[in-house]
């Protein structure tokens, strides 16, 4: 199963790119990147990502924001105004480090 990201780059424009680009808020109204993904043969599918997909990117565990009632649309909008576990827990580990 191929997938292929086209990452959001201006309001109109997608381009080829191996990196997602980060969460943004406003993803819950617009998608800002999308998966080519080979469904078929011959045919190829264009999706946004899935709130879950958008979780494991942003380090969270699988169903995070899964909460009973959440829509897709709210759950977008908490990733978009969350930040990156891994990116939190890098910067964290080095001014510990720094203290110590």
């Amino acid at each position: 199963d191929r997938h292929a990201v086209y990452s959001r780059q201006r309001v109109d424009d997608f381009r080829h790119n191996d990196v997602a680009s980060t969460q943004s808020a406003r993803q819950y109204k617009d998608a800002t990147d999308l998966i080519c993904q080979q469904a078929e043969a011959c045919a190829h599918l264009i999706r946004r990502l899935t709130p879950l997909e958008c979780e494991r990117l942003q380090g969270f565990p699988d169903g995070w924001t899964d909460i009973p009632g959440a829509s897709d649309s709210a759950r977008y909008k908490a990733l978009g105004n969350s930040v990156a576990i891994p990116c939190v827990e890098f910067i964290m580990s080095r001014i510990a480090a720094a203290l110590l």
